[in-house]
């Protein structure tokens, strides 16, 4: 039926530098070993996270990230919500992993444009190199040790980790995952100056 299974993904790998990604290998291994039954749901990288950053752009018509030209098969975590429904409404789904992704691989500049179209203005992407990005989340209060584990997320974004795009959500659902562009429309007001918002 077209379901994308996959094995090693984004974000759930044992012995991963990303001590997340790690985290979520070691819980899936559970799981397979536990004897009960299972379905591993698994996401690229989720649009709500650019929501961190709406106050910064908004303010600078900025988005600034240490993402480089990674290309990110970004979900929106409604198309997540609508496939584990979808899974959990219905049979032989029992010891699969699937692995769901928005529409296709974008790169920040792209966000910033499909952000600069929903809210009228100029929106710019600017890479920083990692350790900016780390020192910044720390003085804006993130802990130390997140803000370095972020920053060996994009890491891995730039070397591919969420590049590879799936049919599942339109698969389980009957519906096509949304874009940025919409998610974009969805949040603009978040994203938007102060000034505009009345």
């Amino acid at each position: 039926m077209g379901w994308s299974r996959h094995d090693r993904s984004h974000g759930s790998n044992r012995g991963s530098p990303v001590a997340f990604w790690d985290w979520h290998g070691q819980v899936e291994r559970h799981l397979r070993a536990s004897g009960t039954g299972w379905v591993i749901l698994r996401s690229s990288w989720y649009m709500s996270n650019l929501l961190a950053a709406a106050a910064q752009v908004a303010a600078e018509g900025r988005l600034y990230a240490p993402a480089g030209q990674a290309r990110v098969a970004m979900i929106d975590p409604r198309d997540v919500g609508a496939a584990a429904a979808a899974l959990l409404s219905s049979r032989g789904h029992e010891g699969q992993t699937y692995l769901v992704t928005g529409p296709e691989a974008i790169t920040f500049a792209q966000v910033a444009a499909g952000l600069s179209a929903a809210v009228g203005r100029g929106i710019e992407f600017t890479d920083i190199p990692g350790e900016a990005a780390e020192q910044a989340m720390i003085a804006g209060g993130l802990p130390a040790f997140a803000a370095g584990q972020i920053v060996r997320i994009f890491a891995q974004l730039r070397q591919g980790a969420d590049r590879r795009v799936t049919a599942t959500v339109q698969a389980l659902t009957g519906n096509a995952p949304r874009d940025v562009a919409a998610f974009a429309r969805d949040h603009a007001r978040l994203f938007a100056p102060a000034a505009a918002i009345r």
